[in-house]
């Protein structure tokens, strides 16, 4: 099973942080195909001979050999991976449509690098998608090497262990080596602007930088993302979100390790010239200063045109 991230959220505060009103993991009804052999160059270094004779996969304590594997990389800066007894695709992977043939053992899982206030940033099992999401049990390791472009073979190891959706004890311990798969087409999608909205502007987060490629203003709160935003309720992807309500900052995502919170007035995020889109009225938010939002050292530059969501669009 694998799925699409779609969080949608009320637009307004409630105590520290948004309200999420909803969390989809879309199931694909459609089985792996079979994988093809490809003698696919770079990515890495990867085990030599056979590319999982030191994994060991256990389902129940029983043994399950599994055969393929393949990552995609998605722009909230986590990864995907699906491993398979039989069969598989980078495009079922890649559209989210990965199924599981009868009898056979695979798993799809999500590995993010949680970004700490001291500006380590470990990678992290999160998500785990045997039948049911669910999640890996603490002390859970992984280890991707490079980019997972497509065609690319990508050195992964993983140590961990989760109960299934359908209460499976799974435990997955040793490296292999996974297809590369590149990154989906996030062009057109749920909370996607319809147009570019021009961005030089970086939030960097405990010393690293986010570039800010969407922003939406919401009466006098600017919401900054590392990921095109419009106006819906929807966020699609998000690895890092700075949101300023009144004087305080709001800092969450994907890859925060720790939601926090905390006034600083060195941090700024001035409105500037309005105008038009086909999105929807626009302000220019120009952005300076740097502090900290809780433990988390931020700084701030650069101008971006942002959405105003607080002005109705005018009726075509």
């Amino acid at each position: 099973m694998s799925r699409s991230r779609v969080v949608r959220h009320a637009p307004h505060l409630v105590g520290a942080g948004w309200i999420l009103t909803l969390v989809v993991a879309a199931c694909g009804k459609g089985g792996d195909k079979p994988a093809a052999d490809k003698g696919s160059g770079g990515g890495g270094a990867a085990p030599a001979g056979d590319p999982f004779g030191k994994l060991e996969v256990t389902v129940d304590g029983k043994p399950a050999a599994m055969k393929h594997a393949f990552v995609k990389r998605q722009p909230d800066g986590s990864f995907q991976l699906r491993v398979t007894e039989q069969g598989g695709s980078c495009n079922a992977l890649l559209s989210s449509m990965a199924g599981t043939s009868p009898g056979t053992t695979a798993f799809t899982l999500d590995v993010v690098p949680r970004l700490a206030a001291d500006g380590t940033a470990p990678m992290t099992v999160t998500s785990v998608f045997m039948g049911p999401p669910t999640t890996a049990d603490p002390g859970a390791t992984a280890k991707i090497e490079g980019r997972a472009d497509a065609g690319t073979r990508v050195a992964v190891e993983l140590g961990f262990t989760a109960t299934g959706g359908h209460g499976e004890k799974l435990s997955v311990h040793g490296p292999f080596v996974a297809e590369g798969c590149g990154e989906p087409d996030t062009t057109r999608g749920p909370g996607v602007p319809k147009v570019a909205h021009p961005s030089a502007a970086t939030m960097t987060i405990a010393g690293r930088a986010f570039p800010v490629r969407g922003a939406v203003k919401l009466g006098d709160d600017v919401v900054l993302l590392d990921f095109p935003k419009d106006c819906s309720a929807t966020t699609w992807y998000m690895g890092a979100r700075l949101r300023r309500s009144g004087t305080t900052w709001f800092l969450d995502g994907n890859q925060i390790a720790t939601a926090s919170q905390g006034d600083d007035p060195a941090l700024t995020a001035t409105l500037g010239a309005t105008g038009t889109s086909d999105d929807g009225p626009t302000v220019q938010v120009t952005l300076g200063g740097a502090g900290k939002v809780g433990d988390y050292p931020v700084a701030l530059e650069g101008t971006i045109e942002a959405l105003d969501c607080t002005t109705p669009a005018p009726t075509p």
